[in-house]
């Protein structure tokens, strides 16, 4: 037992404990009394004489050929949809010197009053098939001075109700000084219409800002469920804000009782998910039973069965209350779960839940208590949201932290990679040119030095004739040329091999008495790298090396351009304007060596031979088969 009430989870508890008596005494001692007081409205008019009719229209005709019958106050009638009109009388013993004040209590969608035959109140349309809301309309009605006289004065009441809420009920009005109503009845008031407003104002603010939450946070649930809540709260409140709204009669009550029931289902699962190891179907299941209340909802309205909106609201109540129970127990086993931290969320979450029971309860036992819950909402979703916010900046924090850390460890690493790779291309590219020195001292040994061979025996055996050495030399120089340059013409991409190539190649061509022309697209080359680059480089060099030996023609052409076969990405056309090969089917070991470089590298080599010249064609592979 001592270890018990020593460990983390006892202190856990007794701070949870300690927070929610701090956040109910603030609200029983402080928002309650500031928000919620009353005073007495001071000396009042004693009403007498009071008549209720039923007339078929608001005109006066209609309200003359009504039955008036006397009643006693307050009156309550239900359930048909339509009109009603009240008459009242009081007595004052002399004019006042004041403006007097009324103060009418009563459940309407729309109503008139008059004095004396004076219209002190009528706004909207008091119609029962398209008639406006302004029956909310909670304020001290003034009666202007002239209207209240010495002797008896006459109020009259007409009101409408669709079929929507058609409860009649009529308590006696409050009359008086207005200055003293007034200030008897501000903060009430105050309650009942800025409050209000304000209300819906925050709860749209706070569901839009939690709507981009959860649009950018990962659609975490607790946030989803949160939102819910939220933005069902913002939709209740508006109910009764909207005095012309798009929804009349029983889809305008609808509209309310979806969304009466819709918050304590969002908290029943915020408070699941809060706990750490929510229930896997919860969500599901009250969604589903939701959804089949308001169907039976539906039913019960349309229909007319049972007492209609009584057993709707009993339903409604019913569904609140087991909602808020269930969100408490999941709430507690939350405070056990998460021990460590989430005291004060806990503690406003408590309130939150209490004050819904509390309305949930006055509804269902038929409890006269002021509602709470709605006028407290705003500021205690505003400080769950505080407190939610607290507790993630400390884990912002530490994850910033975090995060810090993690980046110089992958800036570190990042920096080790780029020189691995740097080694790594450089070894590629050292590689690449012994493996092409190799294959020049093979060539050199079986190209140049059989070159060099026979025209030593030539001059040996006396036979040289010097145009003939000229031209051998001239060969064996050339080769040499195309040797070196294809070693030090390898650079990082294909586009400066090319670039490079067309350089050496145009002053080449051109030295040897001959056109030159490059022809290139506007086009992205594959990513090849230096071996397959190398053996590209190759290819056109020996293409452009047997135009300059054999052509007769008078120019060399190359073109690079888009290949026309989707297999492979870019075409290299080397092209000569000679007459052809004629009957030579091969320009020595070249031709296979050009195919051989160009199958290494999985590209397509083609030799276009016509009396109009030779053109050599090297369709190029997007990714090359050589790897580097």
């Amino acid at each position: 037992m001592v270890q018990l009430v020593g460990s983390p989870v006892a202190r856990s508890v007794l701070r949870a404990i300690a927070a929610i008596l701090v956040v109910q005494a603030a609200y029983w001692l402080v928002f309650d009394p500031i928000f919620h007081r009353t005073k007495p409205p001071g000396s009042i008019v004693d009403i007498a004489q009071v008549e209720w009719a039923r007339p078929k229209g608001i005109d006066e005709k209609s309200l003359r050929a009504a039955t008036w019958e006397t009643r006693e106050l307050p009156y309550s009638e239900c359930c048909e949809a339509g009109y009603r009109a009240v008459r009242a009388g009081f007595t004052l013993d002399r004019a006042p010197d004041r403006p007097m004040g009324i103060i009418l209590r009563m459940s309407s969608d729309n109503f008139i009053l008059r004095m004396n035959g004076s219209t002190l109140f009528q706004e909207g349309r008091v119609d029962v098939k398209d008639g406006t809301y302004h029956g909310n309309v909670r304020r001290v009605f003034l009666i202007p001075e002239g209207i209240a006289r010495e002797g008896r004065n006459d109020i009259e009441v007409v009101f409408s109700h669709d079929e929507g809420t058609p409860y009649w009920d009529f308590r006696p009005p409050v009359i008086g000084d207005y200055e003293t109503l007034a200030k008897a009845r501000a903060h009430e008031y105050f309650t009942l219409n800025t409050l209000a407003t304000a209300n819906v104002a925050m709860g749209g603010l706070l569901a839009f800002l939690l709507l981009v939450v959860v649009l950018r946070g990962g659609n975490r649930p607790v946030l989803r469920w949160f939102l819910v809540v939220v933005a069902a709260w913002t939709a209740q409140l508006l109910y009764f804000e909207m005095t012309d709204p798009p929804l009349r009669g029983i889809a305008r009550i609808l509209y309310l009782y979806t969304f009466v029931t819709l918050v304590p289902l969002g908290w029943l699962n915020l408070a699941n998910h809060w706990s750490g190891r929510p229930l896997r179907l919860l969500g599901r299941i009250t969604l589903v039973l939701w959804a089949a209340m308001l169907g039976l909802f539906t039913v019960i309205l349309y229909r007319g069965l049972f007492s209609r909106i009584d057993t709707v609201d009993i339903i409604a109540m019913w569904w609140g209350l087991i909602s808020a129970l269930g969100a408490v127990a999941l709430l507690l086993i939350g405070v056990v779960r998460n021990y460590e931290r989430r005291h004060w969320e806990t503690a406003i979450f408590t309130l939150c839940l209490m004050l819904i029971g509390i309305d949930a309860l006055s509804a269902v036992f038929d409890i006269t208590i002021k509602k709470y819950a709605d006028n407290a909402m705003p500021f205690l979703i505003i400080g769950f949201v505080a407190a939610y916010l607290a507790e993630n900046v400390r884990l912002f924090q530490s994850t910033t932290s975090l995060n810090t850390l993690l980046q110089g460890q992958l800036a570190e690493r990042t920096a080790d990679l780029e020189a691995a790779h740097e080694r790594e291309k450089a070894m590629v590219m050292t590689q690449a040119h012994q493996a092409e020195r190799q294959r020049i001292m093979r060539d050199m040994h079986d190209g140049l030095g059989s070159q060099l061979m026979s025209m030593l025996l030539m001059a040996k055996r006396g036979q040289a004739e010097p145009p003939v050495v000229a031209e051998g030399l001239q060969t064996v120089i050339d080769e040499m040329r195309l040797m070196i340059d294809s070693m030090d013409s390898v650079g990082e991409s294909l586009q400066s091999a090319l670039s490079i190539f067309r350089e050496r190649m145009q002053a080449r061509v051109e030295g040897a008495g001959k056109r030159f022309e490059w022809r290139e697209a506007e086009m992205d080359l594959p990513p090849y790298g230096p071996r397959a680059v190398l053996q590209v480089f190759r290819v056109m060099q020996e293409a452009v090396s047997n135009a300059l030996k054999h052509s007769t023609g008078d120019s060399v052409t190359i073109a690079i351009e888009p290949a026309d076969d989707p297999a492979y990405a870019v075409r290299i056309m080397v092209s000569d304007n000679g007459g052809g090969m004629g009957s030579a089917n091969a320009r020595g070991k070249g031709l296979a060596n050009m195919a051989g470089r160009a199958a290494a590298v999985g590209a397509r080599f083609d030799l276009r031979d016509s009396d109009r010249g030779v053109s050599v064609v090297l369709d190029l592979p997007a990714s090359p088969k050589v790897q580097d």
